[in-house]
């Protein structure tokens, strides 16, 4: 899931992703301001995330922050569509989306989360 991520924000050649697994080289790179953006990686977002959320947000308002999970749900959207420059990707579905999202974010462009689910198909869509 890790690589999807990454690759997908490689692809642009105005990011650099960087991955911390530990929790204190994040919070030190966090408090020296040395990135952009901040793309959360987890397989499932939960209520207690919101939290982590909060306070980051409470330190950093105009950080931009992407949560990429397996299983994106409504709720949760909503809830972090109160934060600033703060939206939940669901992966399999919205991981295409991620660089121009990170820059428009980025940029200060207001970005509209999708609260409806988006499915995958065999098909592309027809326009007449």
């Amino acid at each position: 899931m890790i690589t999807k991520v990454r690759s997908a924000i490689s692809k642009s050649q105005f990011l650099e992703p960087r991955i911390f697994t530990n929790a204190n080289d994040f919070i030190l790179a966090l408090k020296n301001n040395n990135f952009k953006a901040f793309v959360l990686n987890n397989d499932e977002f939960k209520d207690s995330h919101i939290k982590v959320i909060q306070q980051i947000k409470k330190f950093f308002p105009t950080l931009p922050i992407i949560i990429v999970v397996e299983k994106a749900y409504p709720e949760l959207k909503v809830e972090l569509g109160k934060f600033k420059k703060c939206i939940l990707l669901n992966l399999s579905t919205e991981l295409q989306d991620i660089t121009g999202i990170l820059m428009k974010l980025i940029h200060n462009v207001k970005v509209s989360p999708r609260y409806s689910n988006r499915y995958k198909t065999a098909q592309s869509a027809r326009v007449k």
